[in-house]
């Protein structure tokens, strides 16, 4: 599907192809050039600096990130911050006309569970009242169904306040208000139009794989199913209560679970001056736009670096359109070598500001 080979780094009109463009070899990029031209120019540090480039965050950070945090503190003596991904800028994503520099600074929580179950083996015409991949679909169906309302939780209330500042009337009015448990209700279609604030604003469940052993015959019924399951969860909640819950489920549908990544929510402050720097700087590079605080859906590598006492963000300094945002971990992933200026301008900016 890719129109330009997906490892080649090509250069086509203006942009930057290739699979990791955006997420995130753009950003070990500006990272590099930002070292480079600390060098180049002689900045003066007052402030150690390190470039950290770390492979596995995707699968875990066995090899990456967690390996480096319980095998190698000693690397992170001396250092206070790290900016990381985990943010983006977006161009009219959320708002028409809007122009957002999300910088995270906390994350959900995380539950990745492998899912197995046996049963009767049988003829696709004479199907048993149960066996195993019924029930594995029926437990993902009551999974699907465990909670269907949205959540503000306190870390959020920020984002949406400042989202209020980039939406017109009434909207904004109400984003302004959104600790107020009156207004609150009116704010619930907002979060719903969009994808990206339900999974801000909720515990999300999705299902990313479901197989047998069978390879062949669409008139066999296997003995045994498999699925795995990808579980984001809100700050303050127990990820050790909510697999009991999970667990409580499965065992109505005789579903075994294996628990492959378990952590709980966590964040940073937001009144650190690098935070303050950061978004400072980002929005005299692109003047009118907003700085919101994140709550990432996703995971980081920030989650292993926390706990060592370091105060983490993320942050790729670029603005990306929707159609931009959408090719990421998708085919035809790109950057734009605006945006990859941008971003190393901004990152830059930042070290020299810190400094």
């Amino acid at each position: 599907e890719w129109t330009q080979p997906p490892f080649s780094g090509a250069l086509v009109d203006g942009k930057i192809w290739g699979r990791g463009a955006i997420d995130m070899k753009g950003h070990v990029v500006m990272g590099m050039m930002t070292m480079l031209m600390v060098k180049r120019y002689n900045i003066p540090l007052k402030r150690k600096l390190m470039l950290l480039v770390l492979a596995d965050e995707e699968s875990g950070g066995d090899h990456g990130a967690r390996f480096m945090a319980a095998k190698h503190k000693g690397v992170f003596k001396g250092y206070r911050y790290v900016l990381n991904e985990g943010g983006l800028g977006t161009d009219g994503v959320a708002i028409e006309g809007s122009k957002i520099f999300n910088i995270e600074w906390a994350e959900k929580g995380i539950l990745w569970l492998k899912l197995s179950t046996s049963g009767e083996s049988g003829h696709g015409a004479r199907p048993p009242s149960e066996y195993a991949l019924l029930n594995m679909v029926e437990f993902l169906h009551a999974v699907k169904e465990m909670e269907t309302d949205l959540t503000i939780v306190p870390e959020m209330e920020t984002f949406l306040y400042q989202m209020g500042t980039a939406y017109s009337m009434p909207a904004s009015f109400f984003m302004k208000r959104n600790n107020n448990p009156l207004l609150r209700p009116l704010i619930l279609p907002q979060l719903q139009a969009n994808r990206y604030l339900v999974a801000m604003s909720s515990n999300t469940r999705s299902f990313t794989a479901l197989h047998t052993d069978e390879e062949e015959g669409i008139n066999v019924i296997a003995n045994k199913a498999y699925a795995k399951l990808d579980i984001r969860l809100l700050p303050g909640v127990d990820p050790d209560a909510y697999l009991a819950r999970v667990q409580e489920l499965a065992h109505q549908y005789g579903v075994e679970i294996e628990v492959v990544n378990k952590m709980a929510a966590n964040s940073s402050p937001m009144d650190t001056e690098f935070f303050k720097v950061l978004g400072t700087v980002s929005m005299e590079n692109v003047p009118g736009s907003v700085v919101t605080p994140l709550i990432t859906p996703g995971g980081t590598d920030n989650a292993y670096l926390r706990p060592l006492g370091l105060d983490c963000y993320g942050l790729t300094p670029i603005l990306l359109t929707g159609e931009e945002l959408g090719s990421t971990h998708s085919s035809n992933e790109y950057l734009s070598l605006d945006n990859l200026k941008l971003g190393t301008k901004v990152m830059f900016e930042t070290v020299v500001g810190m400094n």
